[in-house]
């Protein structure tokens, strides 16, 4: 009967054992897996804060273009009041031109 209780301790000792190993491992792959979480929560935070950027250096590019498009726009409005006003002048000198004509002929005769 000893040998019989010897071996029946030693069955429940390394049962316990074995469970406390368990548990042990339980524990672990428990706080690896809050900590893989934890690194994917980070990872993705960091990931939100890089597509944030994007979108605001986007909006900025949009109000640049936007910023550009009036200016070039104005530039544009610019060179045809410019445009008209050199025709207004050709055309005042071609009156100055042919009225001097008109004296210089009337002058002749």
């Amino acid at each position: 009967m000893a040998v019989n209780e010897i071996v029946e301790g030693v069955m429940n000792g390394l049962s316990t054992w074995l469970t406390d190993i368990e548990n042990g491992m339980s524990l672990i792959k428990d706080e690896l897996m809050d900590s893989l979480m934890q690194v994917k929560k980070e990872q993705i935070k960091q990931i939100e804060r890089i597509f944030c950027n994007y979108k605001m250096n986007i909006e900025n590019l949009h109000g640049c273009v936007d910023d550009l498009s009036a200016t070039v726009l104005a530039v544009f409005e610019g060179l045809k009041k410019t445009q008209m006003q050199v025709q207004q002048e050709a055309k005042h000198s071609q009156d100055d031109i042919e009225a001097l004509k008109d004296i210089v002929k009337l002058i002749q005769n």
